[in-house]
């Protein structure tokens, strides 16, 4: 049955949030173990990283869901991964640096970070779905 946009968007951002949330669940086990040092070491609060996580999380699920027919297609899948890579590498750059002051390497560095854990992303999704079905 095709789901309607706002389906797809809902769920992706469920997705999104979910996973986000086990990521913020990891950063608060490794906090009370070593309190904010390892945070402090990447120039990030405890606090900044879950809310990337989460922030981060549910706008890359909502991007995924609603462009998930594109996902169908071989070419697409890539298009899918460079978007969904984006909130996650803009919320690591307002963690470690804030909302101003952007530079023309801040920008660099998204583009080119969405564009290498888009593709590779799309590499590891297209390569399960290509694969052979093992029965047992």
């Amino acid at each position: 049955m095709k789901q309607s946009l706002g389906h797809n968007i809902g769920s992706g951002a469920r997705a999104g949030l979910i996973a986000g949330g086990l990521l913020a669940v990891w950063a608060t086990v490794v906090f009370m173990l070593h309190g904010g040092a390892p945070f402090e070491a990447k120039h990030v609060t405890y606090g900044s990283t879950v809310a990337v996580y989460l922030a981060g999380g549910t706008a890359s699920g909502a991007i995924v869901g609603a462009l998930r027919p594109l996902a169908r297609y071989d070419i697409g899948v890539p298009v899918v991964g460079i978007a969904a890579a984006l909130p996650a590498l803009v919320g690591l750059r307002i963690a470690r640096e804030g909302i101003s002051g952007w530079s023309a390497f801040d920008v660099a560095f998204i583009g080119f970070g969405s564009l290498l854990f888009g593709l590779c992303g799309a590499l590891v999704y297209l390569s399960g779905r290509d694969a052979p079905k093992r029965h047992r």
